[in-house]
């Protein structure tokens, strides 16, 4: 049977086709639909592509950077810039740095990259031993976001196997192994890629891909 770090590690390579496979095709007015109900709703399918794109550099780059220079991993050039829009409170990619979605998929290619080098340089028990922590002030809330940012890393905390929980004495700092964080940022794609093909279904569309029911999609919300 084939181990969760070789699915992974090959669910990376394919990340970037994924993503590409389902949004091929759609007209300017397909990737612009949105409705304020029900939440998961409110992001067109182009800020949901946009915000895929944002992930990988998120976890990576602006939470774990420290323990992965450690390392002598190198990062994408477009870091600097993904950790100024994210101070400013920016969710998605914007369009003068990928206007379409070509140039989203473009973006997100070189952050998959690493994500594949990290794994195939540290092996498997090299991400369990490669550890950090991260913390989400528990009353922080995101405008339009039915939940706190806090709520999704204790969803998340549930559903993964090892290496990402929160501190039981200190709200909102949560310890994490890279294997984990990895594994939680496919979750991420996996999660909007289906957001996606709910976004489509609502246009009459129907889904490209049959996403494997992991992490997130195991929960009703999240898929149904």
């Amino acid at each position: 049977m084939e181990s969760e770090f070789l699915r992974l590690r090959d669910s990376f390579k394919g990340c970037p086709g994924l993503v590409w496979s389902e949004i091929e095709g759609l007209t300017l007015e397909q990737m612009a639909y949105a409705s304020q109900e029900p939440a998961w709703a409110r992001w067109s399918i182009d800020l949901q592509v946009r915000h895929i794109a944002l992930v990988t550099p998120v976890w990576l780059f602006l939470r774990a950077e420290e323990t992965l220079r450690r390392r002598g991993y190198a990062f994408p050039e477009s870091g600097p810039a993904i950790a100024d829009l994210v101070r400013a409170g920016v969710r998605h990619i914007p369009p003068e740095l990928a206007p379409d979605r070509r140039a989203l998929i473009a973006f997100l290619r070189p952050w998959v990259d690493l994500c594949c080098q990290i794994m195939d340089g540290e092996g498997e028990e090299g991400l369990r031993s490669m550890e950090f922590t991260y913390y989400t002030d528990p009353e922080w809330v995101r405008p339009g976001d039915p939940k706190r940012p806090v709520e999704y890393h204790r969803i998340a905390a549930k559903l993964h196997p090892s290496g990402f929980r929160e501190d039981p004495q200190w709200r909102g700092l949560f310890h994490l192994q890279m294997l984990a964080v990895l594994r939680h940022i496919f979750w991420n794609v996996l999660a909007h890629l289906r957001t996606i093909q709910r976004l489509k279904m609502t246009q009459g569309l129907g889904p490209v891909l049959a996403l494997p029911r992991e992490g997130y999609l195991t929960l009703p919300e999240f898929y149904d």
